[in-house]
């Protein structure tokens, strides 16, 4: 029993501090007037870039397809 309140709170805190980081991140982009796309193309230039993932190279789509 103890086993599970300890895992309880373990998980428990990385959830709670997960919902509230989102939360605080939601807010500020939506009084920025930004979202994740245009943040995304700025960092990367507009162009596809290559990425190692799981042992594997693959390009970023872009966002039309």
């Amino acid at each position: 029993m103890r086993a599970l309140v300890t895992a309880a709170i373990y998980f428990g805190t990385f959830l709670v501090i997960g919902y509230l980081a989102k939360r605080l991140l939601d807010r500020f982009m939506a009084q920025n007037g930004t979202d994740l796309r245009e943040v995304q193309s700025q960092n990367k230039g507009g162009g596809q870039q290559q990425r190692f993932l799981l042992g594997g190279w693959y390009k970023d789509r872009s966002p039309g397809n």
